[in-house]
């Protein structure tokens, strides 16, 4: 792991919606399928409804298996896929790197919105298969807020 080998090194990484994330996984694996991904096999072959791919074990509570043993408070930045423009804002003040173009590579061509209508009765299904995603994200949205108001406080503004 890159972690251990530089220890030294700042952690980032930037979350999104556990319920937009696996919608966007659900649609992507559909529009392109990966025949070595067993999700997606399970996916194609099993025609499932976006609840159902949801509840795979290999898609359940991705973000916090990605995330090991690390806590929130372990990284020096994350940031909100769904805040692209304030996380990115945060990301070059807190690195003191000058701002880039945010080229929107992969999205779905079928997506009118910013995020996935999905009823509230899926909503709630996927939540509950998706419970330590959602509880890390509400975290890393508390930690995102907090730098906000932080650089709002020392601004003025």
């Amino acid at each position: 792991v890159l972690a251990d080998r530089f220890p030294e090194a700042s952690l980032v990484t930037w979350v999104r919606d556990p319920v937009d994330r696996v919608a966007s996984s659900y649609y992507y694996r559909l529009r392109s399928p990966d025949w070595q991904h067993p999700g997606c096999v399970e996916l194609h072959e099993k025609k499932l409804s976006l609840v159902e791919f949801a509840g795979l074990e290999l898609v359940r509570d991705e973000m916090t298996r990605f995330m090991g043993n690390r806590k929130p408070a372990d990284f020096a930045f994350i940031g909100i896929v769904e805040k692209i423009e304030a996380s990115m804002a945060q990301f070059y003040r807190r690195f003191g790197v000058p701002p880039v173009p945010l080229p929107r590579e992969n999205a779905n061509p079928e997506r009118s919105t910013s995020s996935y209508e999905i009823n509230a009765a899926e909503r709630e299904q996927i939540l509950a298969l998706k419970h330590a995603d959602a509880a890390l994200y509400q975290t890393c949205l508390e930690r995102h807020r907090a730098a906000a108001e932080t650089r709002s406080d020392r601004t003025g503004g």
